[in-house]
Formats: structure tokens, C-alpha cells, sequence
């Protein structure tokens, strides 16, 4: 396969928002994780001030929130990798 200069800056720029995107997701995946965290911490310290049905179901609701993040997370992954050997090949092919 002929990988034409523009192709190359095309694919490079798309590797970069992929980048960008995965950075971002592990970021909103660690958000999510440390709130659950929180949430849990301080139902252990004053849990008898709340209602417990409402926080199993807000811990629940954020950790479907994470689970779809770390879908996307994989996805973008998939893709960063495939754009890098891409990137590798035309790099290969133009030495």
C-alpha cells in the first residue's frame, strides 16, 4: 500500500486526538472511581445520616457512568493502535 504524504499528516493528526481522547477518558475514569470512593468513605463514617436505598442507587448510577467510559476507553485504544501501526508502516515505507 502507497501511503501519500497527505494520508500520513491525516492519520498523524487523527493519532493525536486519539491520544488527546484516551487522556481524557482515563482522567473522567479516575473522577468517577475517586467520587465512588468518596461516596463510600463517607458512608462509613456517617452512613447512619443517609438514605441508604438513595446512595446504593447514585453509587450504582456512577459506576454505569465509569463502565462506559472505560468502553470508550477501550475502543479509543483499539484505534490509537491501529493508527500507530499504520503510522509505522508509512514511516517503514518511506525509509
Amino acid at each position: 500500500m502507497i501511503y501519500l504524504q497527505s494520508d500520513f499528516i491525516a492519520i498523524s493528526a487523527a493519532y493525536e486526538r486519539l491520544v488527546n481522547k484516551e487522556d481524557e477518558l482515563h482522567q473522567k475514569a479516575k473522577t468517577c472511581q475517586t467520587i465512588i470512593d468518596l461516596v463510600i468513605n463517607d458512608l462509613l463514617l456517617s452512613g447512619e445520616s443517609y438514605h441508604l436505598m438513595t446512595v446504593e442507587t447514585l453509587l450504582n448510577s456512577l459506576q454505569s457512568v465509569q463502565e462506559e467510559i472505560i468502553i470508550e476507553l477501550s475502543l479509543v485504544h483499539i484505534q490509537k493502535g491501529i493508527s500507530a501501526f499504520i503510522l509505522k508502516q508509512a514511516r517503514d515505507m518511506g525509509n
